[in-house]
């Protein structure tokens, strides 16, 4: 069959017709293919994490996009069976126009499932065109501790990832919610994992808590979220979470009585001498006494002849 844009034999032909085609084209492109391209938008969305964890926050940041006055954004939500008003009240989010919004998540004391939150944005300037929709997973911090450290201990837990088959190169990591300094209070052996591409498989981190302060504290639990990284893009995902019990082994103690004091030193012409006590404990052998104070203390003495 003969296309009727292909050239002709004719010169005079193949002239007129290209001419014909070409403003034909020019015209369509300027008609049709201009004006969607003049009304899309294309956002680039900067976020650290694609989870919310309950009471905390998550800043998107919007770029490549001039005036973020263009852009509308409401939320829905996705939930196991139904989604009630007590859990998507619980998320907000609050518009920044110099950067994009935030997401910001309430605090309640119920057991709340996993839940996506999705973030539908769109242009206002080409009739609420849908630009992206961005799922974030919400994380519940009122979970039951799934086991328990001693402070002072240096107990070890195993936990374990289980990792598909037919996926780019991903590292996994752990996060602790309520403290960002993670290596200061913890060891996990390795601190990342990372698996090949396509490689899948079982594998088993061991996490330790390491911190053991002179301070006395309720027990308390920690949030543990377990987050991967592929390396074909830059924001760690949830993979799952779980929560920790930290019981505190500093109780508070009493001092003894002061002891005697020492020689005065021979260091001329400040000489001194130096007396102590001990913070007793009354109870639970393991723990560490912590008490107020000083436990040594100088005083200036007479330096001793010669």
């Amino acid at each position: 069959m003969h296309n009727r844009c292909s050239k002709p034999r004719s010169r005079y032909h193949e002239y007129a017709f290209w001419v014909l085609c070409s403003s034909l084209r020019t015209i369509l492109y300027r008609m049709v293919l201009t004006p969607v391209m003049y009304d899309r938008i294309y956002a680039d969305l900067r976020y650290t994490y694609d989870f919310l964890v309950e009471g905390d926050s998550l800043h998107v940041i919007v770029k490549n996009v001039t005036d973020l006055s263009q852009l509308s954004y409401s939320l829905s939500f996705q939930c196991p069976v139904n989604c009630t008003d007590k859990q998507t009240s619980l998320v907000t989010l609050q518009e920044e126009p110099l950067s994009g919004f935030r997401l910001k998540a309430g605090e309640n004391s119920e057991k709340d499932p996993l839940f996506l939150i999705l973030v539908n944005i769109r242009n206002k300037t080409a009739g609420n065109a849908p630009l992206e929709t961005l799922r974030i997973t919400f994380v519940d911090n009122d979970v039951e501790p799934s086991f328990g450290f001693y402070e002072g201990l240096h107990i070890t837990q195993a936990v374990w990832i289980d990792h598909p088959r037919n996926q780019p190169e991903t590292i996994y990591t752990m996060l602790d919610i309520l403290d960002q300094d993670f290596k200061k209070h913890w060891l996990l052996e390795p601190f990342s994992e990372k698996f090949k591409a396509n490689e899948g498989g079982k594998r088993m981190l061991k996490l330790t808590y390491i911190d053991d302060n002179a301070i006395v504290s309720p027990d308390r639990n920690h949030l543990m979220v377990i987050k991967r990284l592929s390396t074909c893009e830059g924001i760690q995902r949830y993979y799952r979470h779980f929560s920790v019990s930290i019981t505190d082994n500093d109780v508070l103690g009493h001092w003894s009585e002061w002891g005697a004091w020492g020689d005065c030193s021979t260091v001329h012409p400040f000489c001194s001498r130096e007396r102590k006590r001990t913070c007793l404990k009354s109870a639970f052998l393991l723990a560490t006494a912590v008490c107020a104070g000083e436990s040594s203390e100088t005083e200036a003495c007479k330096c001793p002849s010669g």
